[in-house]
């Protein structure tokens, strides 16, 4: 199946009296924002031509709506990358929203990648790509009329995508709608029972705030905060990751926005959407039994700016822990452990001790637990790899003893194998085999391993540390040489750079998560491409 993953944005970059708030401080900050996350869709609420200024010199790559109504130019527009999509046609439609340059503005998109048929409508890639900024329930037409302006935007909404789902005549199309809102009930409720689910709701994700992201002009911040800006879908697309991303500033204390940006990672072409189906009220699920994937989490970190009142303040990074759907019918023998959590999981802030600093040392470095919950921890002290088969017993069950030189990462095969970095002195990645107790060198390495993660189709990859890149060899192959994957020995915050790489996570697509530890994201690398998708984490400087 010819599946296309594609990043969405929607972004009210917010302007006061025609006017965008706090400029050109916010120049910069926007600038890091879209230079981060890349998205290859991206919609703007208020835009500006200064901001329009600021987001092509940002994304070089992006082309956008070209139109002589000035509400492309003043409230909304589309923008994509040109090196994956190309426009087939766009318009906008008039759904009653009382400013007058704002619309349900479109854009038809195909998708280049594909190497489908094209002549079969249900492998032919497009995606409608709509946005609207709805009128505020504040607005002097509510108040004296007492009528919610913006469910009967929502209706017209929706009648129009319907409309242009007729026109174009493709019953497999992708469409995606997004924007603020103004309202966190009525319009998704209208909009859900007409197909078109908010991507958070589909992934059994918590709803983010959005409004105000602090700090925000004195008159936002005073508000409480809520969701008005969304992303919906309808089932021929398929959400795998979404988020809010907030506090994304610079030094001054400048957020990019009064409004949170939000971000969803959607796969297109995989056919209608099967494995959640959720009724607004949440009282029946039919959802396929999802696995949680933790990749790795990032320490937090603090940054000491000025808010917007001139107040000195730290702010501080949020621990960010990445967790990736795998759903049954794609998951294959992966060796690691899967657990099967809830989507009202949460984590007890007491911790059991199975193994103190006698046993595990004082710098325990790695920790492997497989699918039979057999666990695996290296002592650093004693060169070892101490091995639990019952997770309730305090002593080990067994132990593997070797010259290891400060090993920091372990992976371990279905069939038992061990891999353990083992760089400092030695420069290489061992194999050590249950069967017959031995060590065997897989791979040479020119620094430290601070992730080792063996996929499907026993391709070995090592995240080197100092040298900014991950690195892959096949286990079958004669040769111990590594070739590059991701990163270019470079430190740096580009798409196809790294800054100390840490824990990998290689999925059942070949797909490699990286935890940029340095970057403070997650970059996502499609199998074969050098650029990165920023998955998570908002990085600072």
């Amino acid at each position: 199946m010819d599946v296309s993953r594609v990043s969405v944005m929607t972004f009210n970059m917010c302007k006061t009296e025609g006017f965008p708030i706090n400029w050109p401080q916010r120049r910069l900050p926007i600038i890091e924002c879209l230079t981060a996350f890349t998205p290859d869709i991206l919609c703007i609420q208020e835009l500006h031509p200064l901001l329009h200024d600021t987001i092509v010199e940002a994304l070089p790559t992006h082309a956008f709506i070209q139109d002589e109504f000035a509400g492309w130019q003043n409230e909304g527009n589309i923008y994509w990358n040109s090196n994956m999509f190309t426009m087939l046609d766009y318009g906008m439609v008039d759904i009653g929203i009382m400013e007058p340059l704002r619309r349900l503005f479109w854009a038809r998109l195909f998708i280049k990648s594909s190497t489908s048929n094209v002549t079969n409508q249900q492998n032919r890639k497009e995606i409608l790509v709509s946005t609207a900024h709805y009128t505020w329930e504040g607005h002097e037409e509510e108040r004296k009329t007492d009528i919610n302006l913006r469910k009967q935007q929502t209706r017209r909404t929706v009648s129009a995508l319907e409309a242009l789902t007729t026109r174009f005549n493709n019953p497999y199309l992708a469409v995606l709608f997004m924007g603020d809102l103004n309202e966190n009930y009525h319009p998704r409720r209208i909009l859900r029972e007409a197909g078109y689910v908010d991507c958070f709701a589909e992934l059994r994700l918590p709803t983010p705030i959005t409004h105000p992201q602090r700090p925000a002009e004195p008159k936002e911040d005073i508000q409480v905060g809520t969701t008005l800006d969304w992303i919906m879908q309808n089932k021929y697309a398929r959400p795998i990751l979404a988020n809010s991303l907030t506090n994304i500033f610079c030094t001054g204390g400048y957020s990019v926005s009064d409004h949170c940006p939000v971000m969803c990672i959607y796969e297109i072409g995989a056919g209608p959407n099967k494995y959640l189906q959720v009724k607004f009220n949440d009282e029946e699920r039919d959802q396929t039994n999802p696995s949680i994937v933790p990749c790795h989490v990032f320490k937090s970190k603090s940054q000491l700016g000025t808010d917007s009142y001139g107040r000195r303040r730290t702010w501080n990074f949020s621990i960010l822990i990445l967790f990736l759907l795998i759903y049954n019918e794609k998951s294959l023998a992966l060796s690691l452990n899967q657990p099967n959590l809830s989507s009202t999981a949460t984590w007890n802030r007491s911790g059991n001790t199975f193994a103190n600093r006698s046993i595990v040392g004082q710098n325990p470095t790695s920790i492997f637990i497989t699918t039979n919950n057999t666990i695996y921890v290296f002592n650093q002290e004693k060169k070892k790899v101490l091995i639990w088969n019952d997770e309730n017993s305090l002593t080990p069950t067994y132990n593997i003893s070797g010259n290891f030189s400060d090993a920091y990462s372990i992976f371990v095969t279905s069939n038992g194998d061990v891999y353990i970095d083992d760089d400092v002195r030695h420069g290489v990645v061992k194999k050590w085999r249950p069967q017959t107790e031995d060590f065997e060198i897989v791979m040479n390495v020119e620094s430290q391993c601070f992730g080792l993660f063996v996929d499907i189709n026993d391709n070995l990859y090592c995240s080197i540390f100092t040298n900014h890149r991950v690195v892959k060899t096949n286990l079958k192959s004669p040769s111990m040489k590594p070739t590059l994957v991701a990163g270019n020995g470079v430190e740096g915050s580009h798409a196809s750079e790294l800054s100390y790489p840490y824990g990998i996570f290689v999925d059942n697509n070949l797909d490699l998560l990286v935890a940029d530890s340095n970057n403070a994201r997650i970059q996502s690398f499609v199998f074969g491409e050098k650029n990165a998708i920023t998955l998570a984490g908002a990085g600072w400087k």
